[in-house]
């Protein structure tokens, strides 16, 4: 009799020893700045019950969030942590940063409105508020983008800055004029902390995304910086993009080198050092073989040219194994090889070749880093977007499960 593997009809298996692994390459990378981890979006779809306790483990104590809720949640998980807000927080929100305890729940002030909203507000509270300042270097979204307007900021009486900080818009680029352009912003924010430290003692500077932390190493080498900020490379894909999924298995790849894209390569291996964390997993619930002729799935978009074996598998878009996936050649694991798709992928269910020797009951990997097949950053090249989008998108009725790599399908 069959005995699945896991009673879940579809779950994403979050390996807790690539998680250790990424943040030792990051901690490399970043030499003696602090780790700020980013768990916005409930850790990038990892799911922060599960990422959070473990970065504990690992002596990270600071997270970066986006809402009030995100980050209430956080402090329920760690409430000795300090939890960083990076973009806009709304007026209904300043009591929160209040009500969880001074310096817990730290709203960004990406404004010189928001500032002196949030001012007053701790100044009728008659308590001090401590926040992070954002400033603006060319991303051109939020952040305070004058002399004047910062120096407004900073002599806010009610006001307790913490950090200033700023956010790359191309660091993740290799592109000669992107990299330049990476620098101008680095050298603006390095502008803006003369005059931080000009009236401000004790703040803060951070600058350094993922891709700025491998890819701009040098960023502080003149004005020291305290942290680093990490997403994407934590969660084991490249900030480059493509720079994983391209050469994952290169047979040219220089064992001593690093990686033409982030620099994150292994001296050993050939291989990126940065590994997948997620991989989502289903099972195989039915198989037929097929005659020439055959149409597939809606809209009749695939026709076998041949008798065809192809498989039912219990996993479809509203799983976050998405539509735009099909009719792209993506390829899920199955018994360990790569097969296609086959058709449009359905809400709850989709079609994929069948190998000969397959089992009901067989479990399927649609995301994984085991294969180049299956990376976040194959499916996100495939689909025309990133893996951040990929990570995120895998939906919540997917069971979240930690595991280690002792655990071998």
């Amino acid at each position: 009799m069959y005995t699945p593997k896991s009673k879940n009809r579809v779950w994403a298996e979050i390996n807790t020893d690539a998680l250790k692994s990424n943040i030792a390459v990051i901690r490399e990378c970043a030499g003696d700045k602090e780790i700020i981890a980013i768990v916005k979006a409930n850790a990038y779809g990892h799911g922060t019950d599960l990422i959070v306790p473990q970065l504990l483990k690992y002596g990270i104590t600071k997270f970066g969030i986006a809402t009030v809720d995100e980050g209430l949640n956080i402090k329920k998980l760690a409430p000795e942590a300090m939890v960083m807000m990076l973009g806009h927080s709304h007026r209904a929100h300043y009591s929160a940063f209040l009500d969880s305890g001074y310096g817990a729940l730290v709203p960004a002030v990406c404004s010189s409105e928001a500032a002196d909203a949030l001012n007053e507000y701790a100044k009728q509270s008659r308590i001090s508020v401590i926040c992070n300042i954002k400033v603006n270097t060319g991303m051109n979204r939020v952040g305070l983008s004058g002399d004047e307007e910062l120096k407004h900021v900073l002599n806010l009486r009610y006001l307790s800055p913490h950090s200033v900080f700023t956010h790359f818009s191309c660091a993740d680029s290799a592109a000669p004029e992107n990299m330049e352009y990476a620098k101008r912003q680095q050298e603006k924010f390095e502008h803006f902390a003369e005059i931080v430290h000009s009236i401000r003692d004790n703040v803060r500077l951070h600058s350094q995304n993922s891709a700025a932390a491998i890819m701009h190493r040098e960023f502080g080498d003149t004005v020291h910086m305290d942290y680093v900020r990490t997403g994407i490379a934590m969660y084991g894909c490249c900030p480059a993009g493509h720079g994983t999924a391209a050469a994952f298995l290169r047979a040219d790849a220089p064992v001593t080198g690093e990686c033409e894209m982030c620099g994150a390569w292994g001296s050993k291996t050939g291989k990126c050092r940065l590994r997948q964390v997620m991989s989502v997993r289903t099972h195989l619930a039915q198989f037929r073989t097929l005659p020439a002729g055959s149409e597939i799935s809606y809209g009749r978009t695939y026709k076998t040219t041949a008798e065809e074996k192809i498989g039912m598998i219990t996993a479809g878009y509203a799983d976050g194994f998405t539509r735009r996936l099909s009719g792209t050649g993506y390829s899920v694991l199955l018994r360990g090889q790569a097969v296609p798709l086959r058709g449009r992928i359905s809400m709850d269910q989709s079609i994929i070749h069948a190998t000969d020797d397959c089992e009901i009951g067989d479990y399927v990997t649609l995301f994984s880093g085991e294969s180049p097949e299956t990376h976040f950053d194959t499916a996100a090249a495939k689909t025309g977007t990133i893996s951040y989008e990929m990570m995120c998108g895998i939906s919540q009725r997917v069971v979240r499960v930690a595991t280690t790599d002792n655990v071998k399908y």
